[in-house]
């Protein structure tokens, strides 16, 4: 009886949010000219509580509400969803849950842009090309109450990338973890995002897993500030002075938000994603392929003398574009353009000196007495 007498408090209700574009949305699932697009709220106070999907058909042979879950579901191992007589019971995406919360009623809501939502009860009503499908969790008078869903980010894959997908794998041990950096650009429809798969033992910390790919491609700098980390190079690649977002996952579809560099670990099978935009981190490239270009092959020079107490000269027989010196902790601490660079402001210790030309970049450590 209460779902009943709710169906009509459907019609009642209308509330809007910012606007997120058919542009935005990612991941389509289904075949045909025509498209629909999902956005599901879980409203559960994370920061990934609502997720837009692209739903794909043939508008000679339309599909209904239920038809749309299902198909997600088939094609999404991690989505999930119950229903009866005609009402929405339960949704799980990943590690938002519906199946564990106290109540077991979602809202219903429709949109002809994506931008002003009324409740409407879709899931026996054919889809209509272009039209904006909602589900939010809480149904009539319950707390939570139907609101509808609050802005979406696009939702992944969690088939767009796997282990299988590394060709070449950086480090040794037995455990495997993948690092992606997403440098929120995209060059020639090409999200600049890239992977990198690394093996070790026992655990692995954020910080020792981009020294890993530090020391085995002198084409990747990071810099650190304080437990934020805000730059980063990869081959012709800088992002500066912009605070990174880190996230955890297993696939691209369930990235977690992390707040500190400095404490975030890894184990087996879990993944590093570091984001200089606003999307999280996507469907990458191959970052080996990007650091092993020919380009960037590795320049060998001569730093001397080596321990020293302030200068040290660079012998090299190519002009010197860029000097940088950084600390084993991967910050860096000082720029240069010449062959001769004073480190007498520098403590005592080993630093790393990446020297960069026309022909590649070299690397050699350094120790300041």
């Amino acid at each position: 009886m209460r779902k009943i007498t709710f169906f009509f408090f459907l019609l009642l209700s209308t509330l809007s949010f910012a606007q997120f574009t058919p542009n935005d949305v990612k991941y389509f699932v289904g075949t045909g000219s025509s498209t629909a697009y999902l956005v599901i709220d879980f409203k559960d106070d994370t920061d990934d509580r609502s997720y837009a999907w692209g739903i794909r058909f043939d508008e000679n042979q339309p599909i209904n509400g239920i038809e749309m879950l299902e198909l997600l579901a088939q094609e999404e191992p991690n989505f999930s969803f119950d229903q009866s007589g005609g009402f929405l019971d339960q949704i799980a995406f990943n590690h938002h849950d519906s199946y564990e919360m106290e109540i077991d009623y979602w809202s219903l809501w429709a949109s002809v842009d994506g931008t002003t939502w009324n409740m409407d009860g879709w899931m026996s009503t054919d889809l209509v090309d272009g039209k904006w499908y909602g589900a939010s969790y809480g149904f009539g008078m319950a707390i939570p109450g139907p609101t509808a869903p609050i802005t979406p980010i696009p939702a992944y894959s969690s088939q767009w990338l796997s282990h299988a997908d590394i060709t070449t794998w950086i480090g040794t041990g037995s455990n495997e973890s993948l690092v992606v950096i997403d440098l929120g650009t995209t060059t020639n429809d090409v999200a600049n995002s890239y992977v990198f798969g690394i093996k070790y033992n026992g655990t692995l910390t954020a910080q020792q897993a981009l020294n890993t790919i530090q020391t085995t491609f002198p084409a990747f700098t990071y810099n650190l500030n304080g437990n934020i980390l805000d730059a980063v190079t990869l081959a012709n690649h800088t992002i500066a002075n912009t605070p990174s977002t880190l996230y955890k996952g297993t696939n691209l579809s369930n990235w977690v938000t992390e707040g500190n560099f400095n404490s975030l670990t890894l184990s087996n099978n879990e993944w590093l994603g570091i984001s200089f935009g606003n999307r999280r981190p996507f469907t990458p490239q191959d970052g080996n392929t990007l650091l092993s270009n020919k380009h960037f092959q590795t320049v060998e020079f001569t730093a001397y003398p080596n321990p020293t107490s302030n200068l040290i000269t660079i012998a090299l027989n190519e002009e010197i574009k860029n000097v940088t010196v950084y600390n084993l902790m991967g910050a860096k601490v000082m720029n240069a353009s010449s062959n001769q660079i004073d480190l007498s402001h520098l403590s005592s210790g080993t630093y790393i000196m990446k020297v960069t030309t026309e022909k590649g970049i070299g690397t050699q450590k350094i120790i300041k007495k």
